[in-house]
């Protein structure tokens, strides 16, 4: 009985240093997977041997360092738009797919007299007082953001009245 007791014993003692060896790398394997998620993608697994569980880190790996490689890429490009958004003498505001201003350049500042601190992050709808040649708000009646089937060119014309009182004729296009 008492040997019985003993094998039993040496068994689960065996058992938990596999499970421990097996498991470990996984939860190293989560955790890291959990920080490339989280958009760390300098991560690595540095997982090492034959089995499949590193094979898997090596994989994870491939996968951020191309990651890391796109998104340094995007990064680049987006930078190159932004310049040529900043550099062009037309007023530009880009909006995104909820209609809150992403960016403006130093025309439209210049342009209107808002600061781009207090536009960024707003939604345009009324913001920029933008109104057809009739003094209708775009906004309500053919604002190309809200209404693009509905006209050919995509492009309405008013004016926006600057910060100092004044009215600029401005052609508001989507693309």
């Amino acid at each position: 009985m008492l040997m019985l007791a003993a094998h039993a014993l040496l068994a689960m003692g065996v058992a938990a240093v596999l499970a421990n060896h097996l498991t470990r790398p996984l939860r190293e394997l989560t955790a890291k997977a959990q920080a490339i998620a989280a958009g760390d993608l300098s991560v690595r697994t540095q997982l090492e041997g034959e089995d499949e569980i590193s094979e898997l880190g090596r994989a994870f790996d491939r996968m951020a360092q191309r990651l890391q490689q796109s998104y340094g890429e995007v990064s680049r490009e987006r930078g190159k738009i932004l310049a040529a958004i900043e550099a062009s003498h037309d007023a530009i505001w880009i909006s995104d797919d909820s209609r809150h201003i992403v960016t403006v350049n130093s025309a439209l500042e210049r342009l209107t007299g808002h600061r781009r601190a207090d536009l960024v992050g707003r939604t345009c709808r009324y913001l920029l007082g933008a109104r057809m040649k009739d003094g209708q708000p775009i906004c309500d009646t053919v604002c190309p953001f809200l209404h693009a089937a509905s006209h050919e060119t995509g492009a309405i014309e008013g004016f926006i009245p600057t910060t100092a009182g004044k009215q600029v004729w401005i052609e508001i296009s989507h693309g």
